[in-house]
């Protein structure tokens, strides 16, 4: 293992875990914008809706003369105005309608996934904790396995120990410095799963 395996403190607290997972996952930031398509659908299928107006206006001057100033210019204006509305109104509810459907689904669809996320982001930090925790327990299995193997050294020296002794004490220590890295080795591990459930750790 080429990995630096010095123990350090995680900086990860709740609820900002749920917060760096909100702002990085990408399926959340794809689900919301699902869900904003889906509103748009909806503002474009409610202006189906609405009336349609346009307005002309048409101006002419007629005059002998070159001034624009002169009075016995006729001058003819026409303004129109024309208001249209289609008469098919059921069928663009419906189309209103399964819009906002549309859009309670993408909305649904985003909660859930989101639950889902945040549980899955809970579930790596307790793995995290759980074995950050078996660090300790494991340091101080190392520190109470080397004290007892220096007794048994000292106690093999004034020949009140076996060596049989000493060599099962070292047994011991060996095998407690095993757990520890063992245990080292999994902080890290899920240390990089939350990280990865947060969407900060790419692939």
């Amino acid at each position: 293992i080429l990995h630096d395996l010095t123990y350090r403190p995680n900086e990860y607290r709740i609820p900002e875990i749920y917060r760096i997972a909100a702002g990085n996952r990408l399926e959340i930031r794809q689900a919301s914008i699902s869900v904003d398509q889906a509103m748009a659908l909806v503002k474009s299928a409610q202006a189906d809706l609405l009336p349609s107006v346009s307005v002309q206006a048409q101006g002419s001057r007629l005059n002998d003369a070159w001034s624009p100033f002169d009075p016995e210019a006729v001058n003819n204006w026409l303004l129109q105005g024309v208001l249209t509305w289609s008469f098919d109104m059921f069928r663009r509810r419906d189309t209103v309608n399964e819009r906002r459907t549309s859009q309670a689904r993408a909305f649904v669809d985003r909660q859930l996934l989101v639950e889902q996320i945040m549980e899955e982001v809970k579930i790596a930090y307790v793995a995290m904790k759980r074995s950050e925790s078996d660090i300790q327990d494991s340091r101080k299995a190392v520190e109470f396995r080397r004290e007892s193997f220096r007794i048994n050294q000292e106690r093999y020296k004034e020949q009140v120990a076996t060596y049989t002794e000493v060599l099962d004490a070292q047994r011991q220590l060996a095998l407690a410095e095993g757990d520890y890295y063992i245990s080292l080795i999994g902080y890290w591990i899920n240390k990089a799963v939350l990280e990865r459930r947060m969407g900060t750790l790419r692939q």
